[in-house]
């Protein structure tokens, strides 16, 4: 059963709570031949606060996307494979039951690169690819199988299940679940077959139980494709997404909590109010910064946040003990001042081991907004410890490598003193076939005998020649660490 922290749509800033023309490729039967077709076609998205996927369907210039990747956006650009980044102009498009938006570019004097689209679902079990740009890691891609091609009704039964509605889709939507690897921000990149072909985008997958990965259908996007499209839309009038946050969907969402359940935001709400984040108890915060709990306090929250100094904002969200991307999706969601923002982020991570992991910091380095704050005011609080742990971890992995290379020399020693052993044996056994052949006798028992004997020796030989290639494997390992200890 899913609950709502284990399911993820995809979009980067998510991470908190995730026809036309082109050629396939022959016989289809290399994945890197796959991905060196269809990937310039394929864009990076960034919005200014999130960062997603998407792939080129038109010359002309048209991207069809996830709606959540522009969901909110009033800007976006898209970045193509080397490098060259285009505007979107707008949206012409969209389908928020099917999460799908179809984005304009910006016109170019050469047509774009396109993907092909298929022309059939998927079977069970064929191979596919998801190319995107996981957790801002752009251009990447991963590789699995069709689990099963299902019905947005049935997957909305399982996301219901899970108390997680607000995700629900349009019922008659196609959904294609694969075991190719998706993190935030694939949202929108291709998913495609062994022949290059646009099988569906990928959207969101279920953090809670193992490759259960989804991707709406081609079939969905042709759809879309088909409809008749206006003149282009500025991306700030984007409509209400399915399940946003407006009174008629809130009402729909309370109607849906049990009274316990209601009663408890109710009383939370006055706690934030009376006591502000640092009278909450874990729980009780983590509760307010997830789904439904932030549907109904999100305002409680911002008005508790604006009362605190980021050195209590800081300590109120180390409670939480989130990662550090996920501490930027809080901060940004409740809309705080700029400075405030990034020393509130400063005093969250200022008491870590490290800063943020290499994801973290690749994710916020691709934000221009927290790149730019990360610069200003998180770096230089945070910047000493970062050279201190820097050294201490450079001692730790010197220890490491230390006592590794030593486990090793003993391993070889072992070895070495097994396959003297074994030598030894095979001098032996050499010998005694050497007697049985000359001796020449020609009874059944004796050939037997020689038959064991030459089996025994072809035995001894191979574990010989295995324990040579673990002692050369061994050996290779202790040079390279080695070298790594005189860097």
């Amino acid at each position: 059963m899913a609950s709502m922290s284990q399911l993820k749509p995809l979009k980067a800033v998510a991470a908190f709570i995730g026809i036309l023309c082109g050629a396939p490729i022959a016989g289809g039967a290399d994945l890197a031949d796959v991905v060196e077709k269809v990937e310039p076609a394929v864009v990076r998205i960034n919005t200014g606060d999130g960062i997603g996927s998407g792939v080129v369907v038109d010359g002309k210039g048209l991207v069809i996307t996830n709606y959540h990747v522009v969901d909110q956006a009033k800007e976006a650009t898209a970045t193509f494979r080397d490098g060259k980044s285009v505007a979107v102009e707008g949206y012409l498009a969209a389908d928020s039951g099917r999460d799908l938006a179809l984005l304009q570019l910006k016109a170019d004097k050469e047509p774009y690169p396109t993907i092909v689209i298929a022309a059939a679902l998927p079977r069970k079990g064929e191979r596919v690819a998801a190319l995107g740009a996981p957790l801002g890691f752009s251009f990447s891609a991963s590789e699995g199988i069709v689990s099963a091609v299902r019905s947005g009704q049935e997957v909305n039964q399982v996301i219901e299940a899970g108390d997680s509605s607000e995700f629900s889709h349009e019922p008659k939507s196609t959904w294609i679940q694969t075991t190719a690897a998706i993190s935030g921000g694939n949202s929108g990149g291709p998913l495609v077959d062994m022949q290059g072909q646009l099988l569906g985008l990928n959207t969101f997958c279920f953090t809670g139980g193992q490759n259960l990965n989804f991707a709406i259908s081609a079939v969905d996007i042709k759809q879309l494709l088909e409809k008749p499209h206006g003149a282009v839309i500025a991306l700030a009038k984007l409509p209400a997404k399915h399940g946003d946050d407006s009174e008629e969907s809130k009402a729909k969402v309370w109607a849906a909590l049990t009274q316990d359940e209601q009663r408890g935001i109710l009383a939370l709400g006055t706690k934030l109010a009376a006591k502000g984040l640092g009278g909450l108890s874990s729980d009780e915060l983590r509760y307010a910064c997830s789904m439904p709990g932030k549907l109904f306090l999100l305002k409680d929250v911002r008005a508790a946040v604006e009362r605190i100094d980021e050195t209590a904002l800081g300590k109120a969200l180390r409670v939480l003990e989130l990662k550090g991307d996920e501490v930027l999706m809080f901060l940004l969601s409740y809309d705080l001042p700029e400075q405030r923002l990034a020393l509130a982020i400063a005093n969250v991570v200022a008491e870590r081991d490290r800063f943020l992991t290499d994801p973290e910091l690749v994710f916020a380095r691709s934000n221009p907004f927290l790149s730019k704050k990360m610069q200003e005011y998180v770096l230089p609080v945070v910047q000493d410890e970062i050279r201190a742990n820097a050294a201490t971890a450079k001692e730790r992995t010197r220890k490491k490598i230390e006592v590794a290379i030593s486990e090793h020399e003993a391993k070889m020693r072992g070895l070495q003193k097994e396959m003297d052993v074994n030598e030894r044996e095979i001098i032996v056994m050499t010998a005694k076939i050497t007697r049985q052949q000359k001796a020449n006798k020609k009874t059944p028992a004796s050939e037997k005998a020689l038959r064991e004997s030459r089996s025994k020796l072809a035995d001894l030989q191979r574990l010989q020649n295995d324990k040579k290639s673990r002692l050369a494997l061994l050996q290779n390992q202790v040079e390279k660490m080695a070298k790594a200890l005189q860097q």
